[in-house]
């Protein structure tokens, strides 16, 4: 078990206490790292905690371990049966799941709308103010970082108006990007602040992480040590290109395929399906691919723990077999990767009755949707910044032509060193975005440090 920090000591004695509680804090801080201890602490079996995140695949990334498997988030528009116009009026109905469980925790809060969230803190209020006759609080628990990537509004909503259009109007202001922290209702669940401060992920080059942080809150001086410390004459080969977009990810990814003379083979995943749902929106936001292209001596990143590598380990396909590929991991280890199963599951409601049939209590249980097998490989030659929060990297090249906020400050920030940066060009101030309300808002924060 890994040694606590200060700041996530503070954090988790406050976990443990049973506060409301905004964990917060930079990149590689150990947020998600907490929030497993924590809940393997006070639910191994996760019978009382609700998981939930703004997207797939940030729901399918929040994992608990159990005795009885893994058990990944829901999104939050599937937990509150949300659909996809903009601003939701609050329908009065709590979900089931909801009101049997003793916390929820939503990770990347950061992405979360300022609309969905008002329609999410309403059935939360609501649900704290029934316990209050129970004598049972709901424990509420935000994870994420601001100043990491922002909510996306799409261009277009029903009747031609975007997004962003109709939440101006249904807020009559100029809400930006819609953060969560906008709401009135942010307040009044009573959430304490605390922020995670030491770096875990570049432990012991603080100068490194000193940029990083001025980055991370805007301040463009930050670049000065990274374009010094960083070679951008050209990209190496053996590194991973993290980039802005899909688009770019793939060219580049089949284009470094396609110039591989050598024979191209296809793994296609198989799909187990064990209940009747609907698990399309499941499917797309699985990190494996459904098609999977490989060549000899194509270069791939693991993207699942299993015996033959870590998550994130990056090797070269040295050969093919009908049922899997042997692969140079750059740690000098070699070894043949066969197909791996991913079950998603999703917590429901099991009703436990007396011997007459009387309901006793509800309690959440873990069921299993499907299982997908495919081998835990994707091409490692590019990924884009969203594809890669979370991640841990020892080399990267850089692509800095950002559009959003907090993307080059993510992108810098999955390295372990700034050695193992490369830059398509030095970064320029126009590079660091960042929005002066996200500073504006935490500097008001009481942050329980």
């Amino acid at each position: 078990m890994f040694k606590l920090t200060e700041s996530q000591q503070r954090a988790y004695d406050a976990l443990l206490r049973g506060e409301n509680v905004f964990l917060t804090g930079g990149a590689g801080t150990g947020k998600t790292t907490l929030i497993r201890k924590f809940v393997s602490e006070v639910d191994p079996e996760c019978k009382h905690t609700l998981l939930a995140a703004p997207t797939g695949k940030a729901a399918i990334n929040l994992t608990i371990e159990t005795d009885e498997g893994t058990i990944c988030g829901s999104t939050v528009h599937r937990l509150f049966k949300l659909g996809t116009k903009p601003c939701p009026k609050y329908n009065g109905k709590i979900p089931e799941t909801l009101k049997c469980a003793d916390r929820i925790i939503i990770d990347e809060i950061s992405m979360m709308r300022l609309d969905i969230f008002d329609y999410v803190a309403e059935a939360l209020q609501e649900e704290t103010t029934f316990r209050m006759f129970d004598n049972k609080p709901l424990q509420i628990i935000f994870v994420g970082d601001f100043y990491q990537l922002p909510p996306v509004l799409p261009d277009k909503a029903g009747g031609g108006a975007s997004d962003k259009e109709i939440l101006d109007e249904r807020y009559e202001c100029n809400v930006g990007k819609a953060y969560c922290f906008q709401s009135y209702a942010w307040d009044f669940l009573e959430i304490k602040t605390y922020e995670l401060t030491e770096i875990m992920r570049q432990k012991g080059d603080l100068e490194f992480c000193e940029a990083l942080n001025k980055i991370r809150v805007g301040d463009s001086s930050g670049i000065d040590f990274i374009n010094e410390h960083c070679d951008h004459t050209k990209f190496a080969p053996d590194r991973i290109t993290i980039c802005g977009t899909n688009k770019k990810a793939a060219d580049i990814n089949n284009g470094m395929l396609r110039r591989n003379p050598n024979k191209n083979e296809r793994f296609q995943w198989s799909i187990f399906s064990k209940v009747p749902c609907s698990i399309d929106g499941y499917l797309k936001n699985l990190q494996c691919v459904e098609i999977l292209d490989l060549k000899v001596g194509a270069k791939v990143i693991c993207i699942a723990n299993n015996e033959s590598a870590m998550n994130g380990q990056i090797g070269t396909i040295e050969k093919i077999y009908d049922d899997g590929v042997m692969v140079a991991w750059e740690n000098g280890k070699v070894n043949k990767v066969t197909e791996y199963e991913w079950e998603v599951s999703r917590q429901e409601i099991r009703q436990i009755t007396d011997k007459s049939g009387k309901k006793i209590r509800s309690e959440l249980i873990s069921e299993t949707i499907f299982s997908v097998t495919q081998l835990p490989l994707k091409l490692a030659y590019a990924i884009t910044v969203h594809k890669s929060q979370g991640e841990t990297m020892d080399k990267i090249n850089v692509m800095p032509e950002t559009f959003e906020t907090g993307q080059l400050y993510v992108a810098l920030s999955r390295c372990t060193s700034v050695q193992g940066i490369r830059l398509r060009r030095p970064l320029k101030k126009s590079d660091v975005l960042c929005d002066c309300k996200i500073t504006e808002w935490y500097k008001k924060q009481e942050v329980n440090n």
